[in-house]
């Protein structure tokens, strides 16, 4: 068995590639994530996954295939190589070779794309929106907000002066319209805490009141969170 063919059995015997979708949404590039093919529980996602797969952990069980990851698969493969063929893959030229031919087989055709619900593409191409001259009303004096499941509002989740709203997504609803669960998009900066940053890199999850939420920026403020 030749090289390429000796790395391709190696990649496919052993892990499952995934490129989900979400992720391309959210940092417009490709990213691509993995997991031992021996482990329990491995789904196929051979249907467009809704908001509940993200509001899980579930993805974040899916490792990112970075230098880090490719190391890894180098120096499992040379380890697996040495016992199957006795064939020594440790030269750095060869090293380099190996990387190359797994990396490009892993982006090229061993992965497979994992779908979502388009609903929520759109809100990756928004901001977060900073409001002025608006005040924050006492809940006896909020006007409650009754979005429909798909509709695009606003969350007003900050303090202080500097008054930050994020759009979140409606996805689900009560059937009393007293409580919404949202997906709101932030931006997140070290120990997963909200910035004062406009721009999204990262989204949540929470459920809110009807008090609790605007259909534009400024009745988020009076309906902060």
């Amino acid at each position: 068995m030749n090289l390429e063919n000796a790395v391709r059995k190696y990649l496919d015997d052993n892990f499952i590639f995934r490129m989900f979708e979400i992720d391309k949404w959210l940092y417009n590039r490709f990213i691509f994530r993995y997991k031992h093919k021996h482990k329990q529980g491995v789904e196929s996602f051979s249907e467009r996954l809704d908001i509940d797969f993200l509001s899980s952990s579930e993805l974040n069980s899916w490792t990112i295939v970075s230098d880090r990851a490719i190391d890894y698969f180098l120096s499992d493969f040379s380890w697996h190589i040495i016992k199957e063929y006795k064939v020594l893959a440790g030269t750095k030229g060869k090293k380099k070779v190996i990387k190359d031919l797994m990396l490009s087989m892993i982006t090229n055709d061993l992965h497979k794309v994992v779908h979502f619900d388009k609903r929520i593409e759109p809100m990756f191409a928004l901001n977060r929106i900073k409001v002025s001259n608006t005040k924050v009303l006492p809940i006896n004096k909020r006007t409650p907000v009754y979005p429909g499941i798909g509709e695009t509002c606003y969350i007003f989740r900050g303090s202080g002066s500097s008054k930050i709203v994020d759009p979140c997504f409606i996805y689900e609803k009560d059937e009393d319209n007293k409580m919404f669960k949202v997906m709101y998009f932030t931006n997140f900066g070290d120990y997963h805490l909200p910035t004062k940053k406009l721009k999204i890199n990262g989204y949540g999850f929470t459920s809110v009141y009807p008090t609790e939420i605007g259909k534009t920026p400024e009745e988020a403020v009076m309906n902060k969170f």
